[in-house]
């Protein structure tokens, strides 16, 4: 192996651990090079972390652009292990930029906390650069007050040496549990989706990541989804199979019934309400009667 790429990996490991030592508080977004040199044809995983030390400054969501000089190189994004449950925009590739938008039910920080992990297979051995645009996080103090997260661009050095190790298969074969239980929550909005009914479900798999959700209503085929479903039933009658499956094809299947996740106390308000305007409606009419009278 070439020794100039090992002293140069060795410095950049050294770099990065001397970082958080003199910026204790500085919120920075942050990459995580492969521990081993990256070489031509082997698929390395590269991790994407954020160092928050300021216990009074929790986070709860992050967004953000990270741009790479190869992109023709990235096999996969996986966001297993990450902090981030929650993925209004979950880190997809267009051109050279990997756009996300990831957040969390609970505030969070510390260092080498990890958003999502770039798998990248080289063909050349041409450095590999990472750069970082547009990096807001969003504190958890009930404001959703903006910070503005700084993050320094890295080469990656690749050797010429040619392998076929894959760190991703060897990943993924390690992964022999299902995604952890969740929930499916009903919904209706009449600003969303023309006012229909819809499930939201959010699953989390901290070995391999959640590859996809597919979605069976009875009487319905199974559909791919992500991680909101506009029922093809709108009158909320039988169940609902939802299947969370991870990059190494484990489940976790969970089903709900229709009609128990109903409101039913905004139902029951619904009522309560037309029975008062009822009783409303039949003393105005007995009091024009005795008016006419």
């Amino acid at each position: 192996m070439n020794i100039k790429i090992k002293i140069i990996y060795i410095a950049l490991v050294l770099f990065l651990l001397v970082i958080p030592v003199f910026k204790v508080e500085a919120m920075t977004i942050v990459v995580n090079p492969p521990q081993e040199p990256m070489q031509i044809g082997k698929t390395s995983l590269i991790n994407i972390t954020l160092s928050n030390r300021d216990q009074s400054k929790e986070i709860n969501a992050l967004e953000g652009i990270v741009k790479i000089s190869a992109p023709h190189n990235v096999v996969a994004i996986t966001t297993g292990g990450s902090i981030f449950n929650l993925w209004p925009t979950k880190p997809s590739l267009k051109n050279n930029e990997i756009s996300f938008t990831g957040g969390t039910q609970s505030g969070v920080f510390g260092s080498a906390l990890k958003i999502f992990t770039i798998a990248v297979k080289p063909q050349t051995s041409k450095d590999i650069r990472i750069d970082f645009q547009n990096v807001n996080a969003y504190l958890n103090d009930g404001l959703g007050t903006k910070v503005v997260v700084s993050g320094l661009p890295l080469n990656i050095p690749v050797s010429e040496a040619v392998s076929e190790e894959d760190e991703l298969d060897d990943l993924i074969s390690l992964d022999t549990q299902p995604p952890q239980s969740f929930e499916i929550d009903l919904g209706r909005d009449p600003s969303l989706y023309e006012g229909k009914y819809f499930i939201s479900f959010y699953a989390i798999d901290n070995e391999s990541g959640i590859k996809k959700y597919e979605v069976k209503e009875t009487g319905y085929p199974l559909v791919r989804s992500g991680s909101i479903y506009i029922l093809q039933n709108q009158s909320l009658s039988g169940e609902v199979e939802v299947r969370a499956i991870d990059n190494a094809g484990n489940q976790r299947i969970k089903t709900v019934s229709l009609q128990d996740s109903v409101p039913w106390t905004k139902v029951i308000l619904a009522i309560l309400i037309l029975y008062l305007i009822g009783v409303l409606v039949r003393k105005i009419f007995k009091i024009t009667r005795k008016i006419d009278v």
